[in-house]
């Protein structure tokens, strides 16, 4: 033990505080996780920024060390969140979110000031990323006091679908630690399966009463009764305009850093002028033969999703 580990009385030191309650929204990407988290932001008592990319690390300067030139965009979720919070222009927020970085701060304390800034809103973390690890997920339990979860799943079909139109496969390359030789259809399906054997893991040790289950299919087709279930899970009443996510952009942080750039998340957001109910279907015009592999099956089993009866 370190001097450092130890208090003056030659105890160890105490841990810090858990940051209070944050929920975090749980999927893989091409979820409808962007969906989701805008609909969230609709909530006057709920602030639900854009992919903050924070539980993932220590500090904030290993946070920018994992983020270098071309993949430096995935920093920009932080500092768009900060321009809503302080209300100031996007060098005033970056100016901010380096100040932090420049004097040493974790990332659970960075957590916190965000925090305390928006109170009395409740932050909505919603980084499809983190479902990569399961560390990272665990990470979640350890820094805040009994946070909440939304784990939000979508057909393996439909998420690869959406995954291959995106062309997720370069954007995430920077989570994926080393080279692959991964087709977009079979990183997709790796992502998925991943993601939600992490999620499943690390929500077995939850309380049932501190997780929510949601489908991207239910979402869409619909939001009203899948909103009410959330907002009675965190303890909300229903807003109205959760129910018109493209309703005050500006607040809802569906843009980007500046007029010409995009936010993080869904590129495809704004080529919509409402919710589609017939975006839960949609891969059903691609995929009709069954390609996934049986461990994938299996965790869709245990979702809810049935594989398809073999072609005679």
């Amino acid at each position: 033990m370190s001097r450092a580990d130890a208090s003056a009385s030659g105890r160890p030191a105490a841990a810090p505080p858990r940051n209070p309650r944050a929920v975090f929204v749980l999927s893989p990407p091409r979820s409808g996780s962007t969906l989701l988290r805008v609909m969230l932001a609709g909530h006057p008592l709920l602030f639900a920024p854009q992919e903050l990319e924070l539980l993932s690390f220590d500090t904030l300067q290993e946070r920018r060390a994992a983020f270098p030139g071309r993949d430096s965009f995935w920093l920009e979720g932080a500092i768009r969140a900060l321009m809503e919070i302080r209300a100031c222009d996007a060098e005033q927020a970056r100016h901010t979110l380096e100040d932090c970085e420049a004097r040493g701060l974790t990332t659970a304390q960075f957590y916190r000031l965000v925090q305390e800034w928006i109170a009395p809103r409740v932050l909505v973390d919603k980084t499809p990323s983190y479902a990569l690890d399961l560390g990272i997920l665990m990470r979640a339990e350890a820094l805040f006091d009994a946070p909440l979860y939304i784990h939000l799943l979508r057909h393996p079909y439909g998420m690869i679908r959406s995954f291959e139109d995106a062309r997720l496969g370069q954007l995430y390359r920077v989570f994926l630690r080393g080279d692959h030789d991964f087709t977009e259809r079979e990183l997709a399906e790796l992502v998925w399966l991943v993601s939600h054997q992490n999620i499943l893991e690390f929500l077995a040790d939850v309380p049932a009463g501190r997780q929510h289950r949601v489908t991207f299919e239910d979402l869409v087709s619909r939001p009203r009764l899948t909103l009410e279930g959330i907002c009675r899970f965190l303890g909300l009443d229903l807003h109205p305009d959760m129910l018109d996510p493209y309703k005050d952009r500006k607040r809802r942080m569906t843009d980007g850093l500046h007029a010409a750039s995009r936010m993080l998340g869904d590129v495809k957001f704004h080529q919509h002028r409402g919710v589609d109910a017939t975006a839960a279907d949609r891969w059903r015009a691609r995929h009709a033969e069954d390609f996934l592999g049986d461990v994938t099956w299996e965790v869709a089993a245990r979702l809810g999703y049935r594989r398809p009866a073999p072609a005679d």
